[in-house]
């Protein structure tokens, strides 16, 4: 202390650091998948069977990698998925007649793709759509084979 002073050091605050700011890192969005419609639907007409199948269904996933593999899932076992490991697929079905010699029509309500990101190990199914496959000929069906 300087005693020809009126103020000592001692009796000045120590300044208090300015703290240095940190960014907030932005969340990334989940990854999620949309599919191009929620019901498909599909005929044929033939007085034994015939086979039904809808147009494509296609699975896109969007705030991923870009890097994905693809699992479709059907809830019905007589329904094919006919690429089920790729973005897009078609269902089908064998449908008879009247429903004479096997079932007139198919359906399914518990549609969806599983989507997993390969480069983040992220995962996301897409929304449940239902399907609806049938014979349209319900008369003069033939013998069933």
């Amino acid at each position: 202390c300087d005693w020809s002073s009126d103020v000592c050091s001692s009796d000045l605050a120590t300044p208090t650091p300015t703290p240095t700011p940190t960014a907030t890192p932005t969340p990334t969005p989940a990854l999620s998948v949309s599919l191009n419609g929620s019901a498909f639907a599909a005929s044929c007409s033939n007085a034994g069977s015939c086979v039904a199948q809808t147009t494509t269904v296609t699975a896109t996933p969007s705030n991923g990698s870009g890097n994905y593999s693809y699992q479709w899932h059907c809830d019905n076992a007589n329904i094919t998925i006919t690429n089920p490991n790729s973005a897009s697929t078609t269902f089908s079905a064998t449908v008879w007649c009247g429903g004479v010699c096997g079932d007139q029509a198919e359906s399914a309500n518990n549609v969806y793709c599983a989507v997993h990101d390969n480069t983040t190990g992220a995962n996301a199914n897409s929304p449940i759509c239902t399907l609806y496959l049938e014979n349209t000929k319900s008369t003069s069906c033939s013998n069933c084979p």
